[in-house]
C-alpha cells in the first residue's frame, strides 16, 4: 500500500524522540572534550563535554545561566596542569551564579557566588567537578580537590 508524503511526514513528526534500550548496553563511546584556558568562553554547544582546564591568569566564561535554553546545561570540568595562576569560571550572574560544595582531603568548601576560582599553586591535577544549571544558576555536583585551599568562590 502507497503512503502520501504528507502521511509520511506526520507519521515521522510523531515518532517518539527517545530511545529505550532496555537492558542493553553499549561501548566504546568517548566523551567529547575541548580545553579551556583563559579568555574561553564556553557555549550551548560545549555542554555535556569534559572540560579540560590547563591554568593561566584569565577567566573562562560559562553561558549565561539565565538565557533562554540553559536550563541542562552540564559542563565537567577536569584540572589537567596545577595551577600556575588564578583561573575564574564566570557564571555571569552576581551573587548565587555558581552554588554548592566541593569535596577535600581535608574538609569542604562551600558557597555562593559568581565566580568559581582555581587559585594558584593549589588547584592541582586532578581537580574536578561539574556543573550543572537549572535556568537561574549553576550547582555544583561530585566537586573534588585536593585541598580546601585550592578553590574559592569570588
Amino acid at each position: 500500500k502507497r503512503v502520501g508524503l504528507a502521511r509520511t511526514q506526520a507519521l515521522i513528526e510523531n515518532l517518539k524522540r527517545e530511545l529505550s534500550m532496555g537492558s542493553a548496553a553499549m561501548g566504546g563511546l568517548l566523551a567529547s572534550t575541548t580545553t579551556a584556558t583563559a579568555g574561553t568562553e564556553l557555549t550551548a554547544g560545549d555542554s555535556g563535554k569534559v572540560i579540560f582546564v590547563t591554568q593561566a591568569s584569565g577567566t573562562v566564561t560559562l553561558p549565561a545561566p539565565t538565557a533562554a535554553g540553559s536550563a541542562g546545561l552540564i559542563f565537567h570540568f577536569v584540572v589537567v596542569a596545577t595551577a600556575s595562576a588564578d583561573l575564574l569560571i564566570d557564571s555571569q550572574v552576581d551573587g548565587t551564579g555558581i552554588v554548592g560544595f566541593l569535596t577535600a582531603d581535608d574538609g569542604n568548601v562551600e558557597g555562593n557566588d559568581q565566580k568559581l576560582k582555581l587559585k594558584s599553586g593549589n588547584a592541582a591535577k586532578g581537580d574536578c567537578f561539574t556543573l550543572v544549571c537549572n535556568g537561574s544558576s549553576y550547582f555544583i555536583m561530585n566537586g573534588l580537590v585536593n585541598a580546601q585551599n585550592a578553590v574559592a568562590f569570588a
